[in-house]
């Protein structure tokens, strides 16, 4: 009996790891990527995609306004690309109405010979989008791999910066520290003047003075000698 517990739990240790193992090596699902903005790139490389036999990946402009107009892959020797709507260059995209795509499908198939073309592991794909910003340029480094690092990428529009708050006491204290800085007669100016200028822009952020003099280490006394000398004369 012991004998046979002995082999279960045996058995049990060989099993359990192994599954556990497959699915952590599962490639992730998404990847966000933010989006250009008025007909520019914002990318300094190639964003790399991986692709896998048996695995396709998809781009996807589905979360921002734009529409994918061109797309140009400099290697098809290794690759196929499909779209959701119409594309100039993408089968079942000639003569229809309404040019324009938002996801594009990429899936990796056996090596073409292709007369002229050198063959290679790796592709540029080269998006062109339009939209109400303008639309940009993605470039995306397709190589051959075992496994994808995502299967979708998705563009998504960057987070819009907050509007600076403006207040009669932020412009006081704005102009405090111009005459200060001016004066240079307030004492450990050089120590004090970076931690005002946190005051201001945590009061640009929305919060209130307090807030403001305790996340930026300054005294109250320290900010009524700005305040003071930014007085409207």
């Amino acid at each position: 009996m012991l004998k046979t517990l002995n082999c279960l739990m045996l058995l049990g240790a060989l099993t359990f790891p192994s599954a556990n193992l497959a699915i952590a090596t599962e490639p992730p699902l998404l990847r966000v990527v933010k989006t250009a903005t008025q007909g520019q790139s914002n990318q300094m490389h190639p964003i790399n995609i991986g692709l896998a036999n048996g695995y396709g990946v998809t781009l996807s402009f589905l979360p921002s306004e734009q529409v994918i107009t061109k797309a140009w892959l400099d290697n098809p020797n290794f690759v196929t690309i499909d779209g959701d709507g119409c594309l100039q260059g993408l089968p079942g995209s000639v003569n229809c109405d309404g040019p324009g795509a938002k996801v594009l499908h990429l899936k990796r198939i056996n090596d073409l010979k292709i007369s002229g073309l050198p063959a290679t592991n790796t592709s540029l794909l080269t998006v062109i989008t339009t939209g109400p910003d303008g639309g940009g340029i993605y470039l995306y480094r397709i190589h051959k791999a075992t496994k994808p690092n995502s299967l979708i990428f998705e563009m998504v529009p960057p987070t819009p910066e907050p509007t600076p708050v403006s207040s009669p006491l932020i412009t006081q204290l704005e102009r405090g520290l111009q005459i200060a800085s001016t004066q240079k007669n307030i004492e450990n100016w050089d120590n004090l003047k970076p931690k005002l200028r946190r005051v201001v822009i945590s009061l640009q952020q929305g919060k209130n003075l307090s807030e403001s003099l305790n996340d930026s280490q300054v005294s109250w006394e320290e900010v009524g000698q700005i305040l003071e000398l930014g007085e409207e004369k």
